[in-house]
This record gives structure tokens, C-alpha cells and sequence, in this order.
């Protein structure tokens, strides 16, 4: 999967966002964005999986496994590129603060202290709650 589809998604997951949560109001163009990033965020890690489960294959060839790597080097690239956009990308609103916190909680989960996953496991909680469709517990 290249770069250029991962980052495809945009216009079609801004699609009916003004649905999104409670809200009964048009969603601010910058959160709008930041849900379509937080879903080609999704794509990039999928992506990035599939590579690193091709990359951890016996090859035969050198080559072959070489170009595996590559691969996985250019996902994991992708995916932070795509957070480095969210980071540049200002919420407007609830639904964009729910999507920044939810990407923070799940970092923090990957690899802090137990107390700093409670937290962060507490923290995507709420946000489940406070803003529904947006975050999943």
C-alpha cells in the first residue's frame, strides 16, 4: 500500500461529520481534519503491521529481505508523518481534542509506568463517554 492511499481516506472520512457525537452543528474544518488524519493514522499502522510481519519472514534472498525493511521503514514513516500533521493541526473543538487526547492515551499505554497507564486508560474512558463516535473505550 503506498503513501498516497494510505493518505486517501481524507475527503471520504469527512463525510457526514457533522453527525459525529451530539452534535447537531457542522464540524469545524480543523476537526473535521484531524478525524480524517486520525483515520489514515489507523491505515498507516495497519500498514505498517503487514510489513513488519513480511519483514520478519525467512527470505532466501538478501534482496528480498532488504526490500522487506524498506518497506516497514517507509510505513512507520508514514505513520509518524501523519501525526506530525495532527500535532500541526489545532483543534477547534471537543471532537479535536478527543481525537490529539485519544492518540496520547494510547502512547502513553504502550510503554509508561502502571500508574501512567491507569491514567491514560481513564482519560480515553472519558473521552469515550464525553465524546461518543469520536473515541472507543
Amino acid at each position: 500500500m503506498s503513501r498516497r492511499q494510505i493518505l486517501a481516506g481524507f475527503a471520504s472520512a469527512a463525510v457526514g461529520l457533522g453527525g459525529v457525537g451530539a452534535q447537531s452543528r457542522p464540524l469545524p474544518a480543523n476537526d473535521a481534519r484531524l478525524l480524517a488524519l486520525k483515520a489514515a493514522l489507523a491505515r498507516a499502522d495497519q500498514w505498517h503491521e503487514l510489513c513488519a510481519l513480511d519483514a520478519g519472514r525467512d527470505f532466501t534472498s538478501s534482496v528480498a529481505q532488504a526490500v522487506a525493511e524498506a518497506a516497514q521503514e517507509s510505513a512507520l514513516d508514514a505513520w509518524e508523518a501523519v501525526l506530525f500533521q495532527m500535532a500541526e493541526t489545532p483543534a477547534a473543538g471537543m471532537v479535536g481534542v478527543a481525537v490529539k487526547a485519544e492518540q496520547v492515551a494510547l502512547a502513553v499505554c504502550a510503554g509508561s509506568s502502571a500508574g501512567e497507564k491507569a491514567l491514560a486508560e481513564s482519560l480515553r474512558a472519558d473521552l469515550a463517554r464525553l465524546v461518543p463516535g469520536v473515541v472507543t473505550a
